[in-house]
């Protein structure tokens, strides 16, 4: 966990008196979403603060335990619930240019294309992969990259006759 919280901006080890999480980092934990999936609440960011207070030092955070702890705050907890449903079975990426971070499939590796695909929601993951017949894309599964899904992303961003857009080699 350490590396991972490190990829997404925190100083390792975590300071008593931390006072901001990263907004990458606490975003892309809940998938920049919130109960009913609304946008992210701004109360996350406090209620993540306080849980990476629980982070041991060699840079473990037991969620379950933490969600299940007499005294834990309700907020805590929601926002404990909605993490764990956002990194099961993810693995955090961070691109080489270290412009983009996120959450993607456990078996996703490096060389991997982090890719937006006409009709597509979310961005996924393709592994190019070649055979006798030629080379073909193997779909590894959904992603989410933070700053990518937002309007204003998309305001900024036009199309053009290629299906396929790469971020990452």
């Amino acid at each position: 966990m350490q590396e991972s919280l490190e990829m997404g901006g925190l100083t390792y080890p975590i300071e008593d008196n931390l006072v901001k999480v990263p907004e990458a980092l606490w975003r892309t934990l809940v998938a920049d979403r919130g109960p009913n999936n609304i946008s992210a609440p701004s109360w996350y960011h406090r209620a993540c603060l306080h849980c990476l207070i629980h982070v041991t030092p060699n840079g473990g955070l037991s969620t379950g335990v933490l969600k299940e702890q007499s005294g834990t705050a309700t907020t805590m907890v929601t926002l404990l619930k909605r993490v764990q449903q956002v990194v099961w079975n993810r693995k955090f990426l961070l691109s080489k240019s270290k412009k983009l971070f996120g959450l993607a499939p456990t078996n996703a590796q490096e060389g991997d294309s982090i890719c937006i695909l006409f009709g597509c929601s979310v961005p996924v993951v393709l592994r190019k992969m070649e055979s006798e017949t030629g080379t073909y894309y193997h779909f590894i599964g959904e992603s989410y990259i933070h700053g990518i899904m937002t309007e204003r992303f998309w305001n900024n961003f036009r199309w053009n006759s290629a299906s396929i857009l790469i971020w990452i080699k």
